[in-house]
């Protein structure tokens, strides 16, 4: 018989899976990205994401949308900041990451962005990069 934790990761990973194949294409994939108006205030953050591996998404892919944040910028508008939800998102097909809520990561209060970066993703130190 499996340990109760095992049979849980199993049913998670199950329901993940499940959940994002009905949604379809994710709206973390919308055309709904202000890129170069973000670019106007944020074009350090800019400079490193057009470096990285997620260079062809928007910055509401990863950061939500923006319309009261263009509208009114300043931090009580900000767009949220990503978490190991928002990379799942994407990177749903690693097995590894789909059982980050059981992960000693996780437990810690550390995100994927943590290791690996913001907007330009590196691997981590003994760690395969976010891919």
């Amino acid at each position: 018989m499996k340990e109760p934790k095992a049979v849980a990761r199993v049913i998670f990973a199950s329901w993940l899976v499940a959940g994002f194949v009905a949604l379809g294409p994710t709206p973390l994939r919308a055309e709904t990205d202000a890129g170069p108006t973000c670019v106007s205030c944020h074009d350090a953050a800019a400079a490193s994401h057009a470096k990285g591996k997620h260079a062809k998404l928007g910055c509401a892919t990863c950061h939500g949308g923006t319309p009261a944040h263009l509208a009114n910028p300043g931090p009580e508008t900000r767009p949220s900041k990503p978490d190991a939800g928002t990379c799942q998102a994407c990177h749903v097909k690693d097995a590894r990451r789909m059982n980050w809520e059981f992960a000693d990561h996780a437990k810690a209060g550390l995100s994927c962005t943590d290791c690996h970066g913001n907007h330009a993703p590196k691997g981590a130190k003994g760690v395969d990069a976010a891919a």
